[in-house]
């Protein structure tokens, strides 16, 4: 049988451009877009459509595909100059060269405070006993001289680890504050600045924080005046670790185990608060931990809750391990955080810590499910005014462990539903009854304190009803629902027929035998499979009707049956379906069986009903979804319509010719020197690989070939025939009108098959010095791959 084939066109463009230089040596010259004196010389691509040249039946053999590739030389040469040094004006450059976009600047909205030059230190410092000590310093210089009035603002973010100790006790900000040491520098003129002591009484500044951000504000007095280039704004401020222990404040470990974050700003108070100005400047203060070292310090240890926290519990007790100091006076403070958002109790402080290290508490709600309950341990000395506090402990959530109910067994015709569900822990519990997870027919009921429930159904249970009962908890602050048990359920026999189904799509592969279809083809055959299956004992199903949506994109229909299965698993032939017209099927046509035999009625748990036809598809539906849907419905055993269930599948159609994938749409030879003897040229740029897919289902060895479409021809039509060769294995082929085979091979699968060229192989150029080779002149061509499935 004749090949088919299929033509792609491929342009490449060759470019010289040769420029001799004083030493007598030619030289290439490559194009430098950055530098307007280099030569650069420019390349055009262009490619056309794939035409199929024959068509096919879906009988024959997938055509063989056929491909142009055009190709453009530009070399620039001159054998009659070759020592002289060739110049290109900067207009002709600037043509071949790509246009630059930029892309325009973009700037913050304008603010008050305008952008200068930031300073950001910060640094873990050691003390004098080997305390650490935090040392943060940022400072504002405007980058000109300007004029505002305005209120500026040096906002300092503090580490997380350490605004989680100040946010919500203004106690413990005020402390942290007060024990801040440093210099807070202003402007003073044009040309000076002053540094005044960061607790200084003075109306210059002032120091606060801000918990919204974790913050320490330093607000200067609002600025009338002129400002300098020489003038900054500066907080340089340091905290004693050791300081701030003393005094009830203790730092934890670096979240992130390496260091502490810290971010800086220069603000003003109408802009406000942001930290992501121009101005900001984010460092860390690298360490670890910030170590209390040797200083003479009581050290305190975190708490530990006796776990776990039931829900409704209004005691909370614990213990501290750690010997006591009887300097100290030891107490925990417990906070308790309630998961519904409602007011939580304020911290319980100053409970006692027994000799034995155990404590306990009273507290004045009790907490409920998913609330959490932290404590610390505060040391207080005895003589002195040093306050000391531990970590928190481990938060503990509050937990409900519910009992999950018994159903009593349920049968047909019953109007009391029953059961025991008896509870340990404390709370508002309820019951609830589902009936087919039908609202209307939904309870809920408190349960009594014996956990005994009763439920009255009405109407009564029918064959078939399910039966679901679960145990609730209610929150007693907002009565709420806030946890459930899992449902515990009963399906009443019998009477609605329980019914999957499963569909199956397999493909005849090149052995004639079925598989099953994990992906399809046009051109394949296939055959679709619907099986129903009866699934629950003491069911019937009769008056069974199927009705199956043939997909859009098949042609030749055939072998259409309908087979009932047998729980055993013989088989009983029903006969064929009723091909139909049915507007709602993708292909407006369906097959449609109706039962209406008692003997074929499903009545066993696993028997089915088989639906089967097949099928082939079509060339017009590549790329496209065969949606293939079956419907059932019909009665139970009760005479009742049952439910109409469906089920769907959707399979992508491939493609199942041998074609090109793509093939180079152009080939590029730049910035060659003058040959001055026979020369092959490797390419400078290859657009894209050559990639073949063969999809056919009977595969065969398909060839690849390539000839010369045009010869290379310059603008003023000189030609250079015979100049493209094909390098392969060391060995150069001549590309002319005569097809030259470069590849013959069998696909395993429908994988692409990828031509990868090394540098010195696949096309290339050779030329040979000539009367029709010239300076700066371009040169193109065009190449036609062929692609067949049979030798040409």
């Amino acid at each position: 049988m004749e090949s088919k084939k299929k033509i792609a066109t491929m342009l490449i463009v060759f470019l010289f451009c040769i420029s001799p230089v004083v030493s007598g040596e030619a030289s290439v010259f490559a194009t430098d877009e950055t530098e307007p004196s280099t030569v650069g010389c420019g390349i055009t691509a262009d490619s056309s459509p794939v035409e199929d040249s024959a068509k096919m039946s879906p009988n024959q053999l997938p055509p063989s595909l056929q491909a142009n590739s055009a190709v453009t030389e530009d070399p620039a040469m001159d054998t009659s100059q070759m020592n002289q040094e060739v110049e290109v004006p900067n207009s002709e450059m600037k043509e071949m060269q790509e246009t630059d976009v930029m892309p325009s600047n973009t700037h913050p909205d304008p603010k008050l405070i305008a952008l200068g030059t930031s300073k950001l230190t910060a640094e873990y410092l050691i003390g004098s006993c080997g305390q650490g000590v935090g040392h943060i310093a940022y400072e504002y210089v405007p980058l000109a001289s300007l004029a505002f009035n305005d209120t500026p603002m040096i906002v300092i973010q503090l580490p997380s680890e350490i605004a989680n100790q100040l946010n919500g006790s203004t106690a413990n900000q005020a402390i942290f504050l007060s024990k801040l040491t440093g210099t807070i520098t202003i402007p003073n003129g044009l040309l000076f600045n002053q540094d005044i002591d960061l607790h200084a009484a003075t109306t210059a500044f002032s120091l606060s924080y801000n918990a919204k951000y974790g913050a320490i504000v330093v607000t200067f007095a609002t600025t009338a005046a002129s400002v300098g280039i020489l003038n900054k704004w500066k907080a340089d401020i340091k905290f004693d670790v050791v300081t701030l222990y003393k005094n009830g404040i203790t730092i934890p470990a670096a979240i992130n185990g390496s260091n502490y974050p810290v971010v800086a700003d220069f603000n003003s108070s109408a802009d406000g608060i942001s930290l992501v100005t121009g101005n900001s400047k984010a460092g860390v203060i690298a360490a670890s931990t910030m170590s209390l070292g040797t200083c003479p310090i009581v050290k305190v240890d975190a708490p530990s809750l006796t776990s776990p926290i039931l829900n409704n519990q209004t005691r909370v007790t614990g213990r501290f391990a750690q010997t006591q100091d009887s300097a100290y006076t030891y107490t925990v403070n417990l906070s308790i955080q309630r998961v519904d958002g409602t007011a939580s109790p304020p911290i319980l402080t100053n409970i006692l810590i027994g000799s034995d290290g155990n404590f306990s508490v009273d507290i004045p709600a009790a907490v409920e499910y998913l609330d959490s309950v932290m404590a610390t341990v505060t040391a207080k000395s005895k003589t002195t005014t040093e306050i000391y506090q531990s970590l928190p402990s481990s938060s503990i959530q509050v937990s409900w462990p519910l009992v999950s109910p018994v159903l009593n067994q349920v049968t047909v015709g019953t109007t009391a539903i029953t059961g025991s569900a008896l509870q340990t822990t404390g709370g508002t519990y309820k019951s609830r009854l589902q009936i087919n997870n039908n609202v209307s027919r939904e309870q809920i009921i408190n349960l009594p304190v014996n956990g005994a429930y009763s439920f009255t159904a009405n109407p009564a249970i029918q064959g078939g009803d399910l039966v679901a009962v679960s145990i609730q908890g209610y929150s007693a602050r907002t009565g709420k629902l806030l946890i459930e048990t899992p449902v515990v359920a009963q399906t009443v026999s019998f009477i609605n027929p329980s019914l999957t189904i499963t569909q199956v799509l397999e493909r005849q592969n090149s052995q004639g035998l079925w598989e099953v279809a994990p992906s399809v083809v046009t051109g394949q055959v296939i055959r679709y499979t619907s099986t129903v299956t009866l699934t629950n004992a003491n069911a019937i199903w009769n008056q069974q009707r199927l009705q199956d949506w043939i997909p859009a994109g098949l042609t030749n229909y055939a072998n259409a049956q309908v087979v009932k299965k047998n729980a055993d698993g013989s088989l009983v032939n029903l006969g064929a379906p009723l091909l139909v017209a049915n507007p709602a099927s993708p292909s407006l046509q369906g097959w449609n069986y109706q039962n209406s035999l008692s003997a074929n009625n499903l009545t066993q748990a696993n028997q089915a009903l088989i639906l089967q036809y097949t099928a082939t598809v079509s060339d017009g539906a590549l790329n496209k979804n065969l949606v293939h849907s079956i419907f059932l419905d019909g009665m139970n055993g009760g005479g009742q319509s049952i439910t109409q269930q469906s089920s769907s599948q959707t399979m992508l159609v491939g493609n199942g010719t041998l074609r090109f994938i793509q093939v180079p749409t152009t080939i590029e030879f730049k910035n060659l020197a003058v040959p001055i003897k026979p020369t092959v040229y490797n390419r400078t740029n290859l657009s894209n690989i050559l990639t073949v897919a063969d999809g056919r289902i009977n595969k065969s060895q398909w060839h690849l070939y390539v000839r010369e479409a045009q010869p290379l021809t310059s603008l003023t039509n000189q030609i250079i025939p015979g100049a493209f060769v094909y390098s392969q294995n060391g060995v150069d082929k001549p590309i002319n009108q005569t097809s030259l085979e470069v590849m013959a091979y069998t696909s395993p699968d429908a994988s692409n098959v990828n031509l990868n060229w090394q540098t010195n192989e696949g096309i290339r150029l050779n030329l040979t010095p000539g009367p029709n080779l010239n300076v700066n002149q371009k040169y193109q061509g065009s190449l036609e791959w062929i692609l067949s499935d049979a030798p040409i």
